[in-house]
């Protein structure tokens, strides 16, 4: 810009210095008196001079108007802005001027007129181009007219213009040169003439040098002033640019033709990023957006119009899409002109990023609250929430249907329409609702409320406050919920269970009764033919009754007792004990009670216990034993031949808990597949032909069930008829610690007890039932123990007033003017009397036995009572010193269901031989212990060879001493030994042994030599 001014400043100075000396020359001429021939003829070459100069500068202007046509036209093609018509118009009216002027300068000059025929021709040609493209621009759209645009037509237009104004151009200037040529001799020859105007001329010329030098002075300075400026433009730019480079924002400027000053390199590197180009000052930045080039164009022409334009744009950056928002506005110079246009663009891509995350946040927080809205109107409480300046928030359709309301009348509803009839409970909820529940916690009432419809509820109301994430408080809830019908509900169920309560006490009344009832007499039947089976006079065929009698009696009292069990189940009151005991013992001893009725059906029974079973657990082993019975008891009943199999084994093991799955399998019979669902139920057997031919109740297996269930067990079955039946259960067990209370179950293997004399010793019988009398009085008598009756409570305490004593007091509960539990109470806490009360009870409730021992009963015993019973309560309450004399007439076993001695020495007698008889008794009391112990050993070893032969020759050594428990004991062992994987588990067996020799040899011993005595002496 600076060296053009300086040229036009220049070309300026040269023409007023050419100005001043033609004007010398014209004054020169007048002073030497006119114009000579020569000065006319200079005159006149100098007009034609300034006419080559007009057609010169003619030409020039065609050309610079036609490139203002072609801009016009192009701005329009570009932009379609109605704009550029003016300047296209305007171009073509000079246009035509000027050929207008051209015409009449070449008039004279056939070359030139030739000339300006090809060029008006071809300014015609694309004049008449320019106007179609401008043409299908409006008709048919901009690419249409782009397409015509392209074809080049145009430029091949312009390019002949061009060439035929150079043409003109060329010769314009030869004529202008030969004109120059041509004035210059004419000059010389005036000069010749004109001596004073040649020194004019030189005054003339130093004048022109003075003031060229002057003028180049001034230049020097102004060049200097310029250097100065721009090396303070440099340095402005530089601090420019070092601020542009600093921004956050991308910056670049453009001037008015779109060609970009400068840019920082925020601005380079989105560009570069986002279009590939390697941009720099110069550049065409149009050519970025040839896609969006009409956009651009119009920002930019508002721009130009003075306006700030922002825009929001995407860039795609190399780490993803980016979002700018485009600032425009105009660059203006210090006259307000502008001179550019400048863009800063500013990355707001967190910006939309976290509008975005705000939009999603909104969308999901409107979702969760349509959801919660959905959940809370399929809620059947009416639901109420207002803020803490007690503005309705929500309400769902329960709550708009309890209180008959639109969902618009809500928010200007009022509970004091439904609550009128609760002022207090109003108050405070109003002042709930006030405080904002800032200072309470969550509140429940039971408030009876009518409705406007005049309906009478019974509603739970409940309100809490309701905080945010942030903990702050900004609302609170109200809950109501109509329990109308559940206070109903709940009346009606504590009816229920007065009424319950009542029936289970008159059940549980009933079934002692009832215990009482049956019990008692059974206790008379079954004691007398105990008796009766003691004695020694009795005939075979007498005894043989006897022994269907007490066969049909312990039936009967088998089911009278699992009729009173399934009552008690029923009724809620069968307890299961928590006791320690013996595992193996308890296993082995049933098992025990079926080995001979195996053995005469010619039945393998075999029972199979896992060695990893602790040996003693916690829990009931009655029950285990009862359950045991009647699985084993069917088994053997409904099988032929063939097996039966009892199986124990761990299932899993903890620290205090042992699970352990029993299995009891036979070949018998098998059960229908379509019966097994049915089998558990009451009275129920797999059909009637199966009652007729085996008999049964059908309780067994229903008794069975509810007792291993009561236990947290279950039981299955599988059967294949005529192939057999598996039953499989499951026992949660503890594991005992402390194994110091060890109890002894019914039904292991009898222990020998050797009766004692209580010569001496005085019992007090309280029973009002003269059978139960005379068994108890009787079984008293076979231990020389003296018996006094009471017939009731009153009788008794009437005795100890009177100062009788007694070692002992039997005690029936139920009799007539002062009952047992009376009467204990009496003797416990008015008498002060200690002594031993075992109270005799044939009931079957555990509140009557526990309500004994707590009024100050020292035990009890169930009726029927085995002599085995009576037998251990003497030993354990009335002390005395046996005498050897007595115990070697009196041995016997106490076993339950035996009444003969447990050992025969009938064959070993029979020998007849005094010193063979000796002999052996001592071979035997010498060898058996070892024998045993020695047993012992190898089942610790798991020698099972040995095991076998070792029991086999103990088997054989109770042949002239017959032992029966023990030899059952051996033969068991001996039969199970072949399938038991360790043999450690027969230890309690042979420790049983062990203690049954220890028990009977003493009686043993003692009734041989009383036999030998007698020998000796008929000798």
């Amino acid at each position: 810009m600076l060296k053009r001014q300086e040229l036009i400043s220049r070309t300026k100075g040269n023409q007023r210095l050419l100005t001043g000396f033609v004007s010398g020359l014209f004054i020169f001429f007048a002073l030497i008196f006119g114009i000579s021939y020569n000065m006319e003829r200079e005159n006149e070459l100098a007009q034609w001079v300034l006419q080559s100069q007009e057609e010169i500068y003619q030409i020039e202007k065609t050309i610079s108007l036609m490139k203002d046509y072609e801009t016009s036209s192009r701005g329009f093609l570009l932009t379609g802005l109605d704009s550029y018509e003016k300047p296209l118009k305007d171009a073509a009216e000079s246009l035509d001027v000027v050929i207008s002027q051209l015409e009449l300068m070449a008039s004279g000059n056939k070359i030139q007129k030739r000339n300006l025929d090809s060029l008006t021709y071809y300014l015609k040609k694309k004049a008449d181009f320019s106007s179609k493209v401008i043409q299908i621009k409006r008709q048919q759209g901009h690419d249409a007219a782009m397409a015509l645009f392209k074809t080049n037509i145009g430029m091949q237009y312009m390019d002949k213009i061009r060439y035929h104004a150079d043409i003109m151009h060329a010769h314009a200037r030869a004529q202008l040169a030969q004109q120059k040529e041509e004035s210059k001799t004419a000059v010389q020859a005036t000069n010749r003439v004109l001596t004073v105007g040649v020194i004019f001329f030189g005054i003339l010329l130093l004048y022109a040098i003075w003031k060229s030098w002057q003028q180049e002075k001034e230049k020097r300075a102004a060049s200097t002033q310029r250097k100065a400026a721009e090396l303070k433009l440099k340095e402005s730019e530089k601090n420019m640019q070092a601020i542009l480079s600093s921004s956050q924002e991308a910056i670049y400027l453009l001037d008015l033709n779109y060609r970009l000053v400068l840019l920082n390199d925020h601005a380079y590197s989105i560009i570069q990023q986002a279009y590939g180009v390697d941009c720099k000052p110069g550049d065409d930045f149009r050519k970025l957006f040839d896609d969006q080039l009409e956009k651009i164009a119009v920002i930019y022409n508002q721009v130009l119009e003075g306006k700030k334009i922002e825009v929001e744009r995407t860039f795609p950056l190399a780490d993803g899409e980016a979002y700018y928002i485009s600032t425009y506005f105009p660059v203006k110079d210090t006259d307000g002109t502008i001179i550019g246009i400048c863009c800063a663009a500013k990355n707001i891509t967190q910006r939309k990023l976290s509008e975005e995350a705000v939009k999603i946040a909104n969308a999901e927080k409107e979702e969760y609250q349509s959801r919660f809205k959905a959940i809370l109107d399929y809620s059947p409480q009416a639901v109420l929430i207002k803020d803490t300046q007690g503005e309705h928030i929500f309400s769902n359709k329960a709550f708009h249907q309890l209180f008959d309301l639109e969902e618009s009348d809500v928010p200007t509803y009022s509970l004091q329409a439904v609550l009128d009839d609760a002022p207090v409970l109003v108050e405070f909820l109003a002042t709930y609702d006030a405080d904002g529940g800032s200072n309470l916690n969550s509140k429940e009432w039971q408030q009876q409320v009518v409705l406007q419809n005049g309906q009478v509820l019974e509603m739970e109301i409940t309100k809490f406050p309701l905080y945010d994430r942030q903990k702050q408080l900004f609302g609170v809830c109200t809950l109501f919920k109509d329990i109308t019908e559940q206070i109903k509900h709940q009346q009606q169920l504590v009816e229920a269970r007065e009424n319950a309560e009542q029936a289970e006490r008159l059940q549980e009344q009933f079934l002692a009764n009832m215990s009482h009832e049956l019990r008692t007499p059974m206790n008379g039947i079954i004691g007398m033919v105990n008796l009766l089976l003691t004695s020694s006079s009795l005939q075979p065929d007498q005894k043989g009754r006897l022994q269907v009698i007490k066969h049909s009696s312990d039936t009967l009292l088998n089911l009278i007792n699992d009729i009173l069990d399934l009552s008690k189940i029923k009724a809620g009151m069968l307890t299961i004990e928590k006791l320690t005991f013996d595992f193996n013992d308890t296993i082995a001893g049933t098992a025990m009670l079926f080995r001979e009725k195996a053995r005469e059906k010619g039945i393998k029974l075999a029972v199979s216990a896992d060695p990893f079973i602790p040996r003693f657990l916690t829990g009931d082993p009655h029950r285990l034993n009862q359950i045991l019975n009647n699985l084993l008891s069917n088994a053997v009943k409904f099988t032929e031949k063939g097996f039966v199999r009892l199986e124990a084994t761990l299932l899993n093991e903890t620290e205090d808990q042992a699970i352990v799955e029993f299995i009891v399998s036979d070949s018998g019979i098998g059960i229908d597949t379509n019966k097994l669902e049915t089998i558990f139920e009451n009275f129920t057997q797999e059909s009637t032909d199966i009652s007729s031919k085996y008999g049964g109740t059908g309780l067994g297996l229903a008794i069975t069930k509810r007792l291993i269930e009561l236990q947290g067990g279950e039981i299955a079955v599988e059967s294949v008829k005529d192939k057999g039946t598996t039953f499989t259960f499951t026992i949660n067990y503890g594991i005992a610690h402390d194994t110091s209370n060890v109890v002894v179950t019914n039904n292991q293997a009898a222990t020998a007890f050797v009766k004692k004399d209580y010569s001496g010793k005085r019992a007090l019988i309280v029973e009002d039932n003269e059978i139960n009398q005379a068994v108890l009085t009787s079984s008293l008598h076979q231990h020389k123990m003296e018996a006094v009756i009471a017939n009731n409570g009153q009788e008794a305490v009437d005795l100890l007033h009177a100062g009788e004593q007694f070692d002992i007091i039997f005690m029936d509960l139920r009799m007539p003017v002062m009952n047992g539990f009376q009467a204990t109470a009496y003797i416990r806490q008015t008498l002060q009397l200690q002594t031993p009360i075992v109270v005799l009870t044939a009931s079957v409730l555990r509140n009557e036995r526990d309500r004994c021992l707590e009024i100050g009963a020292s035990d009890y015993m169930a009726k029927p009572f085995s002599i085995n019973d009576l037998a251990k309560t003497l030993e354990r309450f009335v002390s005395i010193q046996a005498e050897p004399a007595t115990i070697a007439s009196t041995v016997e076993t106490i076993a339950s269901n035996a009444a003969e001695k447990p050992y025969s020495i009938t064959n070993l007698l029979q020998l007849k031989n005094t010193d063979f008889i000796k002999r052996i008794l001592a071979l035997f009391t010498s060898n058996l212990p070892e024998y045993l112990n020695e047993l012992k050993a190898l089942a610790s070893v798991n020698n099972k060879v040995e095991f076998l032969e070792k029991a086999h020759k103990i088997k054989g050594s109770l042949s002239a001493i017959q032992i029966n428990e023990l030899y059952q004991l051996i033969l068991l062992m001996e039969e199970e030994a072949p399938e038991q994987e360790h043999l450690h588990v027969f230890e309690p067996q042979i420790e049983k042994c062990l203690a049954l020799y220890r028990a009977l040899m003493p009686a043993i011993t003692t009734e041989v030599e009383a036999y030998l005595s007698l020998t000796e002496t008929d000798a």
